[in-house]
């Protein structure tokens, strides 16, 4: 005995998770063009940071001072995104972008009470039974946000400072899908060579993903280093291409001329 309406039914429900289905593919297609906006106009921001700190530049003074540096950060991604707030704990939310724009200062990495179910930290490294960390700023979702940035000023080489910054950006507790760790190395007098410093990123780097524990959500990471003193600047990126390459090393560019405006205006999406 044929069941009522049972063909009818078969046939509405298949319609009702394929329109459901092309819903969601949208929704994430529009999420993704956001999401690349979001991250080419941040690279614009950290751009501008690496152009002012020429020692030339009327602002290179302030720029020289990481409060300086997290009031320019956020103030600048505001006048991007009209209508963005900055998003504290309890913070209201602005819909007018959706969650994927809302920026985070000093994001916890774990907090039971807002869902947060990230990455836990004792002595500079993953525990279980450690203490939340903190992000200087994410982006995205407040319980799971998609870009994380660290940002690192210091007299010479910060040594487990930048490590410990690594570690939190890399764990894939986290659930970052970018990343960029921005460091600032002021300096007496820059040295002739730079092998040293390619060696050290590549350490700092080696000994965070041990620490952190690559798998298969380690992010893409922008890990960039900048070397000042009262005459000049260097500046090195490093880039990781995510997961599959997270135990190789990462590969260095040093950033002048054609390179720095590729660093400028290339397109690298999330």
């Amino acid at each position: 005995m044929p069941i009522p309406g049972g063909k009818n039914a078969s046939e509405n429900t298949r319609r009702a998770e394929q329109t459901a289905g092309d819903t969601r593919k949208k929704d994430e297609e529009k999420a993704t063009k956001l999401r690349e906006r979001i991250w080419r106009e941040v690279r614009l921001i950290l751009a501008d940071i690496l152009q002012n700190m020429k020692p030339q530049h009327k602002d290179y003074e302030n720029v020289l001072n990481e409060r300086y540096l997290h009031h320019y950060f956020s103030h600048r991604y505001q006048q991007r995104f009209t209508g963005v707030d900055l998003i504290g704990v309890d913070g209201i939310q602005q819909q007018e972008h959706g969650e994927e724009i809302a920026l985070h200062p000093e994001w916890p990495t774990s907090k039971k009470a807002s869902g947060i179910a990230g990455g836990m930290y004792a002595q500079n490294r993953p525990d279980p039974d450690g203490s939340a960390g903190h992000i200087d700023f994410a982006i995205g979702r407040y319980e799971e946000p998609w870009l994380g940035i660290e940002f690192k000023l210091s007299n010479g080489w910060p040594g487990e400072g930048v490590q410990f910054d690594l570690v939190k950006l890399l764990d894939p507790n986290n659930r970052f899908r970018l990343a960029v760790s921005f460091n600032v190395l002021i300096r007496d007098k820059l040295s002739g060579q730079h092998n040293g410093i390619e060696d050290a990123i590549k350490k700092a780097y080696k000994e965070a993903v041990t620490g952190a524990g690559s798998n298969q959500k380690t992010p893409r990471l922008w890990y960039i280093v900048v070397e000042v003193d009262p005459k000049e600047r260097r500046i090195f990126l490093a880039k990781t291409d995510g997961p599959d390459k997270a135990t190789e090393a990462p590969r260095i560019t040093k950033l002048e001329g054609t390179a720095l405006v590729e660093f400028l205006h290339k397109e690298w999406k999330p």
